[in-house]
């Protein structure tokens, strides 16, 4: 049984090892994708609050042009 033993441990070991590198590599090939989109997302969320940011601007000089029309007139 010694020799069986120790083969059967090797393979065993081997065979982990392979699964274990083989769950590493998704994990890691998983993490860069996520690691994409939350940039990808990052960026999306800056463009929409420079949009924002130029409608508020927008509407409150909208505004003031209507307050010195209201004023002057």
């Amino acid at each position: 049984m010694g020799a069986n033993g120790k083969l059967f441990s090797k393979y065993y070991t081997e065979s982990g090892t392979r699964k274990l590198h083989k769950r590493i590599n998704k994990v890691k090939l998983d993490f860069g994708h996520a690691r994409c989109r939350f940039k990808k997302v990052c960026l999306e969320e800056q463009d929409m609050a420079r949009d924002e940011w130029v409608v508020v601007r927008r509407v409150s000089v909208a505004k003031d042009d209507y307050r010195r029309t209201a004023a002057a007139g």
